[in-house]
């Protein structure tokens, strides 16, 4: 059996095929290797993949997609945590922009994006990622992500620039100040997720505001990234998904096409596709 596993920041799906047939599905925690090391990994199989296993050996080969898979350091966290739960089976830890290209584009082209937690671009074709835009992470960079807009919102939290009614709303809701946010972003763990945990209150409360704001952060993120690709022309279409780009895909296609792209879709997760491509290629 092959296991498929996409993860995120925020949660891994983990599904098993034997052949063309999907046996089981689960979902965990995000394993980005930047956030979590390789014995916590390990644990988490353990104790959440392992027990709906009759026996580990069962799976020949592992298929990890991630955020965070973006060089030989990180992929290794990943792969000793893998390792030590599977130990006979052969292990392939690839990035979670791969995994959105070949769920979205089969073998390309396309400029492709994943909006989530975090945020990521490439430019695809062929079945290879030929270009990419660096992703400067949660601090740097995100543009268009979850823990870009999180950052927006308590930002507007903490300079009182919300109207009155929605920052009581804020307050009642979340019951946080600006210490707690500080000390949850700079000394607490997992400070991407924390901040993207707030996105949820512009959609419930979405306005003007909110829309400029969404608007705002999705021209930053085609502006830095897929602007500046130049081994595809500009007419090749742009696949998004993720979370972020899910909920906010009426915002996102406007955006799009002000910037004179064309929108090849938009999904809400890559897995499906990535099942299929796998699948087809097994």
């Amino acid at each position: 059996m092959v296991l498929l596993i996409e993860s995120g920041s925020s949660k891994t799906d983990w599904c098993l095929l034997e052949g063309n047939t999907v046996v089981r599905t689960i979902q965990t925690i995000g394993l980005n290797p930047y956030f979590i090391d390789s014995e916590k990994i390990s644990t988490l199989i353990e104790a959440e993949i392992v027990p709906l296993l009759s026996s580990t050996s069962v799976v020949s080969e592992v298929n990890f997609y991630g955020a965070g898979c973006s060089n030989e350091k990180m992929c290794g966290i990943v792969e000793k945590g893998l390792r030590s739960q599977f130990a006979s089976a052969k292990i392939y830890v690839l990035s979670d922009m791969l995994a959105a290209a070949r769920s979205l584009c089969g073998n390309g082209p396309g400029f492709v994006a994943i909006l989530g937690t975090g945020s990521n671009s490439c430019a695809y074709s062929e079945g290879i990622i030929i270009e990419q835009i660096p992703s400067l992470g949660f601090i740097l960079g995100d543009e268009g992500s979850g823990s870009d807009l999180g950052k927006k919102i308590l930002q507007a939290y903490c300079y009182k620039e919300l109207k009155p009614e929605l920052l009581l709303e804020f307050e009642k809701k979340f019951n946080v100040d600006k210490d707690f946010i500080i000390e949850a972003i700079y000394k607490k763990p997992m400070p991407n997720r924390f901040v993207a945990s707030f996105v949820p209150f512009i959609i419930e409360n979405f306005n003007e505001d909110f829309s400029a704001m969404v608007s705002a952060s999705f021209d930053s993120f085609l502006t830095k990234h897929i602007q500046k690709y130049t081994l595809l022309p500009k007419k090749t279409p742009v696949y998004l998904t993720g979370s972020i780009a899910w909920v906010f895909r009426e915002i996102l296609s406007k955006e799009i096409k002000r910037h004179g792209f064309i929108l090849g879709g938009i999904s809400q997760s890559p897995l499906q596709g990535l099942i299929e491509y796998h699948t087809r290629n097994s």
